[in-house]
């Protein structure tokens, strides 16, 4: 999943700000930096939004180079962590484990960014949430 970028030439600086995510916005001195900020900036919100309870924004704008919007990769583990947090939403965290045949606390912590569920692990969670659990390489 990607998030659009914004990011324009101001003086000496670059200008990030995402047009889905509004309160996210940095700078960098160069192109490259400013898309290295804009990657920090975005991932480390989606962390502290998901430690909040906050539903995903899910991206609405594209990458397009002639409007100086730019792909902004979301990390894989805040991917996985959100999906599983949207697809719990109104069943308990005990029964989705029980069902799963882990703990509550090892559930828990999937829905944050710093856990490291086996693929195993991933499709039995799937399982209990109703879901089927697809894996693709893009």
């Amino acid at each position: 999943m990607n998030y659009a970028a914004k990011i324009t030439k101001d003086d000496d600086e670059y200008i990030v700000s995402f047009p889905d995510k509004p309160n996210i916005n940095t700078c960098g001195e160069s192109l490259e930096h400013a898309l290295e900020m804009a990657k920090e900036a975005l991932n480390e919100t989606l962390v502290c939004e998901l430690e909040f309870g906050k539903h995903l924004v899910m991206p609405k704008t594209k990458e397009n180079a002639k409007k100086s919007l730019y792909a902004i990769p979301v990390k894989p583990e805040i991917e996985i962590a959100y999906m599983l947090f949207e697809a719990r939403q109104g069943k308990p965290i005990a029964k989705v484990a029980k069902e799963a045949g882990i703990s509550k606390q090892a559930y828990r912590s999937f829905e944050t960014p710093f856990a490291n569920p086996t693929f195993n692990t991933l499709s039995n969670i799937a399982k209990a949430l109703g879901k089927n659990l697809e894996v693709r390489l893009v």
